[in-house]
């Protein structure tokens, strides 16, 4: 590899980074020096703070809430090379998945910027998880505007070129969830960056959706597709067409789902009656609720969901500590 590769995840400290970080340390990869791993947490956790302390690849670093403040903050602790975006809910779908990647790069033009599409890991996942994956595929699918534009990537498996010397933060800032890289996507095509869809670099998508976080979710990304809409609008032109449901009550959920998009989009169009940051109190709410019930209907989801994260760690340490016994006895 001739260019160095660094991993940005920003997370909130949830179940699912423990996994992707299992499938980061499962990648068979020459020169593993060559990549770095910045776990961008918003909140901080003290618990994945000292669950990443003995593992030398991966770095903790912390940001204020929102996934691009997180982004931002892992782009300037980054080296000079490739920065790859990738959310906490995505896994690799192979141990080779890096090295492909690697690969491909090595020749790549430093004034593109590549993304991949979601995998759904089994197909089996409940309805919500399966139309909202459904609904940003065929967003995906459908971001063709010419052979160097490919204008709807996915901010959770996206690479972009840092230069020497650093570069402003690509991410906006004021767009703290939903719809948070297409301001990005639609700024780099007016600078003339090349943009290059890569159905190689797909990542399977493990993050379960329920009603309530389904209608987050949307509502989130309806807010911020307003802000967007009033910085690029002729880029927003693009109609959404959702895809064909399978039946009924597939359509009636799509049918609430693109509701719930439309009232953060009407949210947004209305701050000036109330702040932009009341709308988004609207999302946290429905979070908060979601948590509430799952509590409620799983008897102490939390408390199953802590055991699970120390057996977790419980065997990450014994077998850092077994490892390491290994190659004493080697030495010896």
């Amino acid at each position: 590899m001739s260019r160095n590769l660094t991993l940005v995840i920003p997370t909130q400290g949830k179940k699912c980074v423990y996994n992707l970080i299992a499938s980061i340390e499962a990648q068979i990869l020459p020169g593993k020096g060559e990549i770095q791993t910045k776990i961008v947490c918003n909140p901080p956790s003290e618990k994945l703070k000292y669950f990443l302390r003995d593992r030398p690849r991966f770095e903790y670093l912390e940001s204020p809430v929102g996934v691009n403040f997180a982004r931002n903050r892992g782009w300037l602790s980054a080296n000079e090379g490739w920065v790859y975006f990738i959310d906490d809910d995505l896994l690799f779908p192979s141990p080779s998945h890096l090295t492909h990647v690697c690969e491909n790069l090595k020749s790549a033009d430093a004034t593109s910027v590549f993304g991949g599409p979601y995998l759904l890991e089994t197909l089996g996942k409940n309805i919500f998880t399966r139309l909202y994956h459904a609904g940003q595929s065929h967003w995906f699918q459908n971001g063709y505007r010419n052979a160097n534009c490919w204008l709807h990537l996915l901010g959770g498996n996206l690479i972009v070129w840092k230069s020497a010397g650093g570069s402003m933060p690509p991410f906006d800032e004021k767009i703290l969830f939903g719809g948070s890289e297409t301001e990005f996507l639609y700024r780099s095509a007016a600078e003339g960056l090349k943009l290059k869809k890569i159905d190689s670099f797909a990542l399977f998508h493990d993050g379960p959706m329920g009603f309530l976080s389904f209608s987050r979710k949307l509502y989130l990304q309806g807010l911020g597709s307003g802000l967007i809409k009033e910085k690029w609008p002729k880029e927003a032109q693009f109609v959404f067409k959702p895809p064909r449901f399978q039946s009924k009550v597939d359509a009636l959920i799509g049918a609430w789902g693109r509701g719930c998009f439309k009232a953060g989009d009407l949210g947004y169009q209305t701050r000036r009656s109330l702040s932009y940051s009341r709308f988004y109190f609207v999302g946290d709410l429905l979070g908060l609720l979601e948590k509430s019930l799952r509590t409620s209907w799983t008897n102490g989801f939390f408390h199953h969901a802590k055991v699970d994260h120390q057996r977790l760690m419980a065997y990450h340490e014994a077998e850092t500590l077994r490892s390491r016994k290994n190659a004493d006895a080697f030495q010896k």
